[in-house]
């Protein structure tokens, strides 16, 4: 086993503690529950594409993306793939995690109209349990982290 494995494993188990510790603040200390919908996503509507594309950009620069984004870079790093595999592996890993907002905004440029219920129901859904599922992928990936930093150690 080389130096390397170890030192990323210790890399995961730190961030996996990390979202372990922040899902379970977050589930011991609750923000009280949001009565209306926050008001800066009431004026994300009225941004153009320019501006909506900016703020999009910003919002995966917070503590959760970057955990994530690591983790899984850490993930490849440690298996030393052939350059063709890595970048499937990035090509996919990318995909997947733009495909909850390439989707419906795909859908939205072809057919406006019939995704205004739709788009409306999903904001209704995500904004009143957001913290739950806040929580849930917190100590799920987590685990998922510091179990896989755990077996390179």
């Amino acid at each position: 086993m080389s130096v390397v494995q170890p030192a990323l494993g210790w890399v995961e188990i730190v961030l996996g503690a990390a979202l372990l510790g922040s899902g379970l603040w977050k589930l011991v200390h609750p923000s009280p529950p949001r009565l209306a919908e926050p008001a800066w996503l009431n004026r994300i509507a009225t941004l153009g594409p320019v501006s909506c594309a900016g703020v999009g950009l910003v919002l995966n620069i917070r503590p959760k993306a970057l955990v994530l984004g690591t983790a899984a870079g850490l993930a490849l790093s440690a298996r030393a793939l052939p350059f063709a595999e890595l970048v499937i592996c990035v090509l996919v890993y990318t995909v997947i995690g733009v495909s909850s907002v390439a989707v419906p905004v795909i859908m939205t440029l072809a057919s406006p109209q019939t995704m205004v219920k739709p788009l409306e129901a999903l904001k209704k859904r995500i904004v009143n349990p957001s913290q739950t599922v806040t929580v849930v992928v917190a100590l799920m990936l987590g685990a998922l982290i510091l179990g896989d930093g755990m077996t390179r150690i």
